[in-house]
């Protein structure tokens, strides 16, 4: 009997989209970019020069650029690059790092641009996500410049709230 639970710990363990330390660590120590106080509708982020470089640098804004996500790009006429070059371009002036990615896996729900922090373990989400997306701690269905426009808020609202702290 013992092993058997053992074996379903293992499963479960698994089975789990993150890791246990990073659920650990979202559970307990909720990042403050995550908090509820946090605008998501401020005014257009695009080329904001964000007060503090060190805090630009420890988020990495991870595009994917796996079969799935360029096929789905392909289909409406973008190159596998063109969100990386959205993103870059609002990124600019600051030390936010965009690099391409190899599957993120959500595939179904591709294209799909992830952000991580050096400080936290895996993925993070941010205020700026729909539900599904903060639960998996990515953008979907990232296409138009729209979308870069979305995620970039996000991550300006992310850095001038740890710049607050």
């Amino acid at each position: 009997m013992p092993l058997f639970l053992l074996l379903l710990l293992l499963l479960l363990l698994l089975l789990l989209p993150f890791s246990v330390n990073s659920f650990v660590l979202h559970a307990v120590t909720s990042p403050p970019y995550m908090s509820t106080g946090l605008s998501s509708t401020s005014s257009s982020s695009s080329n904001v020069d964000l007060s503090s470089p060190a805090t630009c640098s420890a988020l990495t804004l991870q595009v994917c650029t796996s079969t799935k996500c360029s096929r789905r790009r392909s289909q409406f006429g973008l190159d596998e690059y063109s969100m990386i070059s959205l993103l870059e371009d609002r990124a600019a002036p600051n030390p936010v790092a965009v690099e391409q990615s190899s599957c993120l896996g959500w595939c179904k729900r591709a294209p799909c641009v992830a952000v991580t922090h050096e400080e936290y373990e895996g993925r993070i989400g941010l205020v700026g996500m729909d539900e599904s997306e903060i639960n998996q701690r990515m953008f979907f269905n990232v296409l138009w410049e729209g979308d870069a426009e979305r995620i970039w808020n996000a991550v300006a609202n992310a850095v001038r709230e740890l710049d607050e702290e």
